[in-house]
């Protein structure tokens, strides 16, 4: 039995011209050559083609074998197990003011004039955070077309961060083993050298017992200063450096003419949005939506819900021990209403049974 591997043996023999053994098919080459040119002027001289019969066979000859690397390389290389993004940290984004920070002039315009038909109190500055945090905040609660936007926005960046990863995978991985002869000719698929040039390798190596995959990793431990793998928590360490901003600005730009358009009829509709914005301006007073906030006056907690424009209406929900009641959904249309709601309760129910009687 021979002390030496199966490949080794095969290269040695074609390199000494004899073919006798040569098979018929190609399929019945030793893995992973896929074929031979046989040199009968120069045996050794003979071309060898490799072909890795998958991706993870090729990763591993790179010596990456680890699971969480080829996971990651079939997310972003396969697009195996790709899943959605976090929108909700583009949501925070936003509300922290970072995204619209990245609006160019035409949109802040048009931001400025949304201001100025909605809520007049308030004004941007893109140089100052707390101005944009504060616009941000009111724009996302007021208008469900922001969503939109924050949504291109995570879209567009993922797409970003994804093309920034597949670049440092194929980058790591392209044409590895040039250096030694073996030449890429089809992407971490194809390889192509001679007889001569596998054999020249065995003998640097000194090990005749290894398979191809064995001394394609033993070349590249050896000789080859190329980091590869650790790719786990690549995704959130590369830098997008060609994000879309173009489309980003002509979908923003859609999205806030939009907006202004519904304003503009709301105006011509005689919405009162003095007193929308004097709702909305009273509950970021009282701590904002979506939270419960003490009403210390009443030993009450209340969440504001949602502040609906079109029809005028703040809904939110309403809890006191004192009436021993379940958490009540309310809904108010000015800020009477709501400080009566909120202060006196006893008669923003009076006032409820009064009106189902008129009406």
């Amino acid at each position: 039995m021979s002390e030496h591997s199966e490949i080794y043996d095969f290269l040695k023999k074609v390199s000494k011209g004899d073919t006798s053994f040569m098979p018929y098919s190609r399929w019945n080459l030793p893995y992973p050559i896929y074929d031979i040119k046989y040199n009968s002027q120069s045996p050794a001289s003979s071309v060898i083609w490799i072909e890795f019969e998958n991706t993870e066979k090729y990763l591993n000859a790179l010596g990456i074998d680890d699971d969480e690397d080829i996971f990651v390389w079939n997310r972003f290389m396969e697009n195996y197990y790709y899943d959605d993004y976090d929108y909700y940290r583009y949501e925070e984004d936003w509300k922290e003011g970072y995204i619209i920070k990245d609006f160019n002039p035409e949109n802040i315009r048009l931001v400025e004039n949304i201001l100025m038909l909605s809520n007049p109190s308030l004004s941007l500055d893109i140089n100052n955070d707390e101005s944009c945090s504060n616009v941000s905040l009111y724009l996302s609660r007021r208008f469900d077309d922001i969503d939109y936007i924050i949504s291109e926005f995570g879209n567009l960046n993922e797409d970003c961060k994804r093309r920034a990863v597949v670049d440092v995978l194929d980058n790591e991985t392209k044409n590895p083993f040039r250096k030694f002869g073996i030449t890429e000719i089809y992407k971490r698929h194809r390889f192509k050298t001679t007889v001569n040039v596998l054999l020249h390798w065995y003998n640097v190596i000194d090990n005749k017992e290894l398979d191809l995959i064995e001394l394609l990793q033993e070349l590249l431990k050896k000789f080859d200063n190329e980091s590869r793998g650790n790719w786990y928590e690549l995704e959130y360490n590369v830098w997008c450096d060609d994000f879309d901003n173009e489309s980003f600005q002509k979908e923003t730009k859609r999205n806030l003419e939009k907006i202004i358009e519904n304003l503009e009829e709301s105006i011509e509709g005689k919405v009162d949005l003095e007193t929308i914005n004097s709702l909305y301006n009273k509950v970021i007073s009282l701590g904002g939506f979506g939270r419960w906030i003490n009403i210390k006056e009443k030993k009450a907690e209340v969440n504001f819900r949602d502040l609906d424009t079109k029809k005028g209406i703040l809904k939110f929900y309403y809890r006191s021990p004192q009436t021993g009641k379940a958490t009540e959904e309310r809904s108010v249309k000015n800020l009477e209403e709501l400080n009566l709601s909120l202060y006196q309760p006893e008669l923003f129910e009076h006032v409820k049974k009064i009106k189902k009687i008129i009406l």
